[in-house]
């Protein structure tokens, strides 16, 4: 839907109050729009991709081959346990498996000849396939034993030390992987929320980078709200930029919705009180009259108020002045642009 663009008209108006000096005021006519509201938000940059790497099993870490803030590429060696136990568990794992298969073989053919029973043939199939199993576990944990990445990226932490002993799943790194671009963490309101689409356009500002611009998305929506907070997460996704960005910064951004309504934008200086979404303001009436008239607040978005209920089109209100003007007050109409 065409917006109708608001017609702003200063107009310095003279008015005479009890004999008490005139004032200048100025005015702004009021036009209703078609308008979207913007959400503000503010959050932490973060990589779309963050993952804390561990060890499957406990060990002595044998060395971390990063530092925090380190450039990794991928399959590079971050960090290795001492193998030695590991190695040796693998060696007998590897006799268990090697005795299981021959005993097997040598049941196998007294089995044909009806000297060994089935169950005990059975007994050593299974002793066979279990030995197999711990083998592969232990071959397994050896491969394990190291943290290698996967992608390129950043060290973003680092847990533990050499000579450290480590229990399985223990964090010893967080990594950042950069291949899918840097996101926007925030929590809003339940009624801002309900206003937030996915691929709503978003306009992200940080202190590090004060009047750049960045451009964004929301790629993803909460399906709950935070049991904490109360809140509702939004991850807004970077577009790429040249910029060096570091995660944990903190950053404002401007939603724009798409849920439209009919309102009328006006300074924020005409309002004269306000009490939550209700508000006063002077209307300057057809026969030059000050009148103090309750209108319904929408939202505020920078310099001005969204008003809904209250004023009608083509009415003019006080913009500037309204500190010495009183209900009833007669307005000399001095100047129009």
């Amino acid at each position: 839907m065409a917006l109708r663009r608001i017609a702003s008209a200063f107009i310095t108006l003279i008015f005479a109050a009890n004999g008490l000096a005139t004032t200048s005021v100025t005015g702004s006519v009021i036009h209703f729009q078609e308008h979207a509201p913007s959400i503000m938000l503010s959050g932490k940059l973060a990589n779309k991709a963050e993952q804390k790497s561990a060890f499957k099993i406990a060990g002595v870490i044998a060395n971390i081959y990063v530092e925090e803030g380190d450039r990794i590429n991928a399959g590079q060696l971050l960090a290795s346990l001492d193998k030695a136990e590991i190695t040796a568990q693998v060696e007998q794992a590897k006799s268990v498996y090697t005795n299981a298969q021959s005993n097997l073989k040598r049941v196998k053919a007294l089995y044909a000849d009806n000297i060994v029973s089935q169950e005990q043939y059975n007994k050593l199939q299974t002793e066979l396939q279990v030995a197999k199993s711990n083998l592969q576990i232990a071959q397994f944990n050896l491969k394990h034993a190291d943290i290698h990445a996967l992608n390129e990226g950043r060290i973003l932490h680092r847990f533990v030390e050499k000579n450290e002993m480590v229990s399985p799943s223990q964090p010893i790194l967080t990594i950042s992987n950069e291949y899918k671009g840097w996101v926007l963490r925030a929590g809003i309101s339940d009624k801002e929320f309900v206003q937030v689409s996915h691929d709503n356009k978003v306009d992200i500002v940080f202190d590090a980078y004060p009047g750049h611009v960045f451009q964004g998305e929301v790629s993803e929506l909460a399906a709950a709200a935070d049991g904490v907070t109360g809140l509702f997460e939004i991850e807004v996704q970077l577009q790429a930029t040249t910029k060096r960005l570091f995660s944990g910064l903190i950053a404002q951004g401007k939603v724009y919705t798409e849920q439209t309504q009919s309102v009328a934008l006006i300074p924020i200086e005409s309002i004269i009180s306000a009490n939550g979404k209700v508000a006063d303001v002077f209307v300057i009436n057809k026969q030059l009259i000050a009148e103090r008239r309750r209108v319904t607040i929408a939202f505020i978005e920078d310099d001005k108020v969204a008003i809904t209920h209250g004023l009608t089109e083509g009415e003019m209100v006080v913009r500037s002045g309204s500190t010495f003007i009183r209900d009833g007050n007669e307005i000399t109409l001095a100047k129009q642009y």
